[in-house]
């Protein structure tokens, strides 16, 4: 079997050839699409960290395997940051798992030629990618390393609505939302901002409130804003809040470590992503 392997910049630039590959991944997550590997790469990571895409082809052309990737200090990962809650091998999930696995030994034999480290996270524990993805790193020569990177808590919420979830809470908890919204109620409200412009008006209030508050300033600032245009023109749901002065948004924490002491490929993460 002959599988060629190219690098390309970005996934915006990968040749049209690939964009039924990419189709098969749309569906299962946001963070999974082009738009949202295009926003990481041109605002998510520092200048001096390299982004490329290493993708897997049969002779014939056929795509098998796209992954987005980011390098610093002789370290590899894939392309995911504090932002993140999900990353995953783009695999054709119509090719018999041998070409998987061979798809992905031919990107990982190329990354081992100048990289001896790569980190793979957060990648949900039931994706059927990971066998294709372990063995490929391993028969590449990578001793293979499955941990915990993360536990992601949530709440199902799929057939209820607020006022049922909200009077399902702790006594304490619904106190405490009704003592924090008390202030958008007597304010103007809610907003819902649907319109590129009604977007951009409601990312330059928001980091008005952002500088005003005590948060830490935002790693990478424009990021957001260009998150929220990403939405609102691929007719996500992009919601806008007005808020009271006083009031401020959360940031996420750094990226974590990646020192470690032997080579290994990492291959499976967080234990509850969905």
């Amino acid at each position: 079997m002959t599988v060629v392997v190219e690098e390309f910049r970005d996934v915006g630039s990968l040749p049209d050839r690939f964009r039924g590959l990419l189709a098969q991944h749309e569906t299962r997550s946001f963070f999974l699409t082009g738009e949202w590997f295009g926003l990481l790469a041109a605002h998510g990571f520092d200048r001096g960290c390299v982004r490329t895409v290493a993708t897997a082809s049969l002779a014939d052309g056929r795509p098998v395997a796209v992954l987005p990737l980011a390098a610093a200090s002789g370290v590899v990962a894939g392309l995911a940051n504090f932002y993140s809650l999900l990353y995953a091998p783009l695999l054709d999930g119509e090719l018999p798992a041998s070409v998987l696995s061979e798809g992905v030994r031919a990107i990982a034999a190329s990354l081992r030629r100048h990289c001896a480290l790569v980190h793979l996270r957060p990648l949900a524990p039931d994706d059927p990618a990971l066998p294709a993805l372990a063995d490929g790193f391993a028969a590449a020569g990578y001793m293979v390393d499955n941990y915990v990177n993360a536990r992601l808590r949530y709440a199902e919420t799929s057939g209820v609505d607020a006022d049922a979830f909200e009077a399902a809470l702790p006594s304490r908890m619904r106190h405490t939302i009704a003592r924090n919204f008390r202030p958008l109620r007597e304010s103007d409200g809610f907003a819902l901002y649907t319109t590129p412009e009604e977007v951009a008006a409601g990312m330059r209030a928001f980091q008005a409130v952002y500088a005003a508050s005590w948060k830490e300033p935002e790693p990478f600032p424009a990021f957001m804003p260009a998150l929220a245009a990403a939405c609102v023109s691929a007719a996500c749901s992009s919601r806008g809040i007005r808020l009271p002065p006083s009031s401020g948004s959360s940031t996420g924490a750094g990226p974590p470590s990646t020192s470690w002491p032997m080579t290994r490929a990492t291959t499976t993460c967080p234990s509850a992503v969905r």
